[in-house]
Order: C-alpha cells, then structure tokens, then sequence
C-alpha cells in the first residue's frame, strides 16, 4: 500500500510510514514516521542520522522541526512550501493552525497498522 501524493510516495511499514530512499547529493536519506515510539526519524547512508517527537503542533512548527534536522545532517532539499491536494493552499511554514490532538493522529494511524 503505497499513499502518493504528486511529488512523493509515502510507503507503509510496520510501524507507519518511509520515504524509502531518497538520492542527495553523494549519499542518500529517508524520513520514518515511527507511530509506535511517536517520533520523526531520519537516517542517512554516511551513517548520521536524527530523530524528533512526534507531538501535537501546528503545520509550521513541525516543517520548522524537520527542516531543522534535516539541516543539521547537512540536507538541504528542495520542497514545495505548499500542498498540492487542497485548494488555496497555505505555505507549511504560515500554517499555524491549532494542530489536532494527538487521539485524532491515532485514529488515522490505527488502521495502518491492520
């Protein structure tokens, strides 16, 4: 099961989602969204890697967090600031509204894992 948007495929794994691989530069990198622990991690193929909780915040706050530690490892990507699927898009680093509680997350999240 594959979930796709125009620019990037998230994968299902046994605990929530990957990027797979992703090329950069001389190395290569994935992001997991690990939903049993609650935590964001990154790994990278020169060994480095990072991690940050996953935790109610807004839209700005978590794009603030990855691009952060993306940037600690030295990754720099290029992304697209706005979502593709919804009409008149917000830039994820404006988007400062409430976030949904972490139950809600779960409820998306619980059906992955069947």
């Amino acid at each position: 099961m594959t979930l796709s948007t125009p620019s990037e495929t998230l994968y299902v794994t046994a605990r929530g989602l990957t990027t797979s691989p992703v090329p950069y530069g001389a190395r290569t990198f994935q992001i997991d969204f690990d939903f049993v622990n609650h935590e964001l991690c990154i790994s990278a193929t020169d060994g480095r890697g990072g991690r940050f909780p996953l935790r109610a915040c807004s839209v700005a706050v978590f794009y603030r967090d990855l691009m952060r530690e993306l940037g600690r490892l030295g990754i720099y990507p290029e992304i697209c600031r706005k979502p593709n699927e919804v009409n008149h898009p917000t830039r994820f680093d404006l988007d400062t509204w409430p976030s949904s509680t972490l139950s809600a997350a779960n409820s998306v999240v619980v059906p992955l894992r069947l």
